[in-house]
């Protein structure tokens, strides 16, 4: 029976690029999806862009860094030992090629509890603080006055941006020992808006 014949060098960096570009966002959607989970808010609504699941796959992979201690490991030893691993690899592709997913998904899950955590517990100050002024409607005959302190509050800053997509903002704080409240304003209701920006030491 004759060996298989060496995949072209190029071809293999191909798939190698398409595989790992794959994963990335696996990890970042991953990472995205159960952060915003714990808020009860849904991907779809929030308007991130898909680039931006990239910047959290590498959140996901600097929270996991300890898996380059493996990688480095096999990189050193591929000289001696990478024809072989390369026919395990094919013939196991069915096997390894989901694990690989479930593993960076598992990756995402576990980056997105822990910054989580952590942004929770600080007030989410890596947030920036933000003031907004919403358009008065007329002829409504008064706000109620949970509203109303809404408004107030909005006016003076005291909620930080969460997510800004095209056609709405989110918003949370937290303070008191609750739980992060989030508020979500249409583009359309906000007559004006200034972010504070956080301070770069942070």
């Amino acid at each position: 029976m004759s060996a298989p014949r060496p995949l072209d060098p190029a071809l293999l960096a191909a798939l190698l690029t398409t595989l790992a570009t794959a994963l990335l966002y696996a990890a970042g959607w991953s990472y995205a999806y159960h952060f915003y989970d714990r808020l009860n808010l849904g991907l779809i609504g929030l308007e991130i862009p898909l680039e931006y699941h990239f910047i959290y796959g590498f959140w996901a992979l600097r929270w996991g860094w300890w898996l380059l201690i493996p990688l480095a490991i096999g990189r050193l030893a591929w000289p001696r030992h990478g024809a072989r691993w390369t026919a395990w690899l094919r013939g196991a592709l069915p096997l390894w090629l989901p694990l690989a997913f479930l593993g960076l998904y598992a990756l995402g899950w576990g980056a997105a509890r822990a910054d989580y955590r952590e942004h929770a517990a600080g007030g989410f100050t890596h947030y920036p603080l933000v003031r907004v002024w919403l358009k008065e409607e007329k002829g409504t005959g008064g706000a109620a006055p949970r509203l109303t302190r809404l408004t107030e509050w909005l006016r003076e800053g005291g909620y930080r941006l969460l997510v800004e997509g095209k056609s709405r903002i989110y918003l949370v704080k937290t303070g008191g020992g609750a739980e992060p409240s989030v508020v979500v304003i249409p583009a359309g209701e906000i007559r004006a808006m200034r972010v504070v920006p956080v301070n770069p030491g942070r």
